[in-house]
């Protein structure tokens, strides 16, 4: 605001949301919901602010017999285990903290497909479990990666002559941070997906902060050295480090962006990621299992089936390139030059010369 004397009063007004409504989402892990299948079910419950807002509720049939209860448990995100029947439909009975209720409908359940399911709370492996649909059970040659970055990290192979197939990975053949555990079809077509978090505490820096002096009064001198070790040996490298004034700035740890957050959490995930500090300040169960429900909500994608059994894979933008080709445009005082001679010759490896002659609009290919 500026008045006549051009004095200026600047006034900070926060802009909060007057809506009640609460976005709740429903996501099978591995992406599709199939009938007689028990399947992980993750819930992701979000206000009208994009905070998420902690519900609770009961999963019931088309009939009203309950068939389950859930209830997130940070950040409006948790899970339940349902095993969908054939012909059944679900609704959920969902119960807000303002006291108000909502009735929503689950995905409705596929009569066959594929899944995949992966256990990573053991602090020593990772446990993946595949099952698929009794008339899916025929032998076909399945393949299971785990990737991270563009680097594989596992690869298995089996033969889908059972409904469901089991592995166990150690977590110390896994890097740290979110892991894309992908099953293949026997043609090497996509067909479930899941991430997860592994905590691999080979792969981090123990910093000890050491104040051997500090200094309370204004331009006092303090002095800080720390210590980083790895698995207790000493490391060597270059830290930077921020040293602020707490009483003027309040540290709000579980929601710092730091090298571990932007790095390994939150560049691998989609949309907002709120308190990502909080999944590292503990190694808890609690901690374990929250960031476990960020991996099946933030972390969810889902092949179609259907296109998947048809072959038919996504549109591509930008097609491969059969070869390389060199265009451009002649110009002589701002003017394109038609019929202008254009000559490419190697400088380096084996010698060639290419000539063209550009068009009437002066454009060379």
């Amino acid at each position: 605001l500026t008045l006549e004397n051009k004095q200026k009063i600047v006034k900070t007004i926060p802009i909060t949301s007057t809506s009640n409504d609460v976005d709740v989402q429903f996501l099978p892990e591995g992406g599709a919901l199939i009938e007689n299948l028990p399947q992980k079910i993750a819930v992701k419950s979000i206000n009208a602010s994009g905070r998420g807002e902690d519900i609770k509720g009961m999963i019931t049939d088309e009939t009203g017999a309950e068939i389950t209860s859930f209830e997130t448990s940070y950040l409006g995100m948790g899970n339940f285990v349902i095993n969908a029947q054939p012909g059944k439909n679900y609704t959920a009975k969902v119960k807000f903290k303002d006291g108000s209720s909502k009735d929503l409908k689950l995905p409705i359940a596929q009569k066959s497909g594929y899944t995949i399911a992966v256990n990573s709370l053991d602090t020593a492996k990772v446990v993946v479990k595949i099952m698929a649909s009794e008339s899916l059970v025929n032998g076909n040659e399945l393949k299971v990666v785990a990737q991270q970055g563009g680097n594989v990290y596992y690869v298995s192979k089996a033969k889908m002559d059972k409904q469901v197939l089991m592995a166990s990975i150690p977590k110390k053949n896994l890097p740290i941070g979110v892991v894309q555990f992908t099953l293949f079809s026997s043609t090497n077509q996509p067909i479930a997906e899941r991430l997860i978090f592994v905590k691999n505490t080979v792969d981090l820096i123990d910093v000890n902060l050491n104040t051997e002096a500090v200094s309370t009064i204004r331009k006092g001198k303090s002095i800080f050295s720390f210590d980083a070790t790895n698995q207790n040996k000493p490391v060597f490298g270059s830290f930077s480090v921020a040293v602020s004034n707490a009483t003027k700035v309040t540290p709000d740890e579980e929601n710092e962006s730091n090298i571990l957050t932007s790095l390994l959490l939150t560049s691998d995930l989609t949309g907002y990621i709120e308190k990502p500090n909080y999944y590292f300040l503990n190694d808890d169960v609690n901690t374990t299992k929250a960031l476990d429900n960020l991996m099946l909500t933030q972390g969810w994608s889902r092949f179609l089936w259907k296109n998947v059994a048809a072959g038919a894979g996504p549109a591509l933008t930008y097609k491969a390139e059969n070869s390389i080709t060199i265009s451009g445009t002649v110009m002589k005082g701002g003017k394109p030059v038609p019929g202008g001679k254009v000559m490419l010759m190697a400088s380096k490896g084996s010698f060639f010369i290419l000539d063209t002659v550009t068009n009437a609009d002066g454009r060379f290919v």
